[in-house]
């Protein structure tokens, strides 16, 4: 009897989806497939899919450091479920002109260098989550043509060094996200390009609502200005 309830309580415990398909496990059956193994040189450019299949959301990305581009182009796509993409370092372009991505998830890419392109032109996202960016260098045009965007939280800058348009016609966003931008400004210790609002995309109506925001004197004393 004992060796009976031990048995049965280690068969509650085994699920199909965790053992290979058609093998079976003290009376379970496997349904599990061979996992889809990511690479550098894996793409999905235009693809016409509304939200990521299985076998790409379970994908396995430990061999992965180059997503730039991955699903560039595909308009359909409306959410992005959460990725291991935590050895990623490049996600150059990965969402770029995805038009109806509305929303994404908080993915680990704490080893990302750079971020240049990743939304742009994502017009129909609203907000964006607090990613991990303490290694990025890179975020041009990263959020450019994001039009509905209202919500931006503060991003670590410390390693920017290339902020180029970054927010360029993203004209939705709250005057929260504004002065998040202007403490993103501020602590771009290593950005020594044109450090103005207008070279990070900001229109002149927006830079002049940013002169009314908490942040402004801090961003003036920086070194920046609005450029207008």
């Amino acid at each position: 009897e004992i060796v009976g309830a031990v048995t049965s309580a280690i068969d509650s415990n085994i699920q199909a989806e965790n053992i290979k398909k058609d093998v079976t496990i003290l009376g379970v059956t496997g349904t599990l497939e061979n996992r889809f193994v990511m690479t550098d040189d894996i793409k999905f450019r235009g693809s016409t899919f509304t939200t990521l299949p299985q076998q790409i959301a379970n994908a396995d990305f430990s061999q992965v450091t180059d997503l730039s581009g991955l699903f560039e182009g595909c308009e359909n796509l409306i959410s992005v479920p959460q990725l291991n993409i935590s050895n990623v370092e490049n996600l150059g372009g990965m969402f770029e002109g995805c038009s109806n991505l509305e929303e994404v998830s908080l993915f680990d890419t704490s080893s990302a260098t750079s971020m240049g392109n990743m939304f742009s032109y994502c017009s129909s996202l609203e907000e964006i989550p607090q990613f991990n960016t303490s290694n990025v260098e890179t975020m041009f045009y990263m959020f450019a043509e994001c039009s509905s965007l209202v919500t931006i939280p503060v991003l670590d800058t410390s390693n920017v060094t290339n902020f180029d348009g970054a927010f360029a016609y993203c004209p939705n966003l709250s005057n929260e996200s504004l002065n998040n931008i202007l403490e993103m400004c501020i602590n771009a210790t290593n950005f020594t390009l044109s450090k103005t609002l207008q070279y990070l995309g900001l229109s002149q109506e927006q830079t002049e609502i940013c002169e009314t925001l908490s942040n402004y004197q801090d961003f003036i004393d920086a070194g920046w200005t609005t450029g207008y």
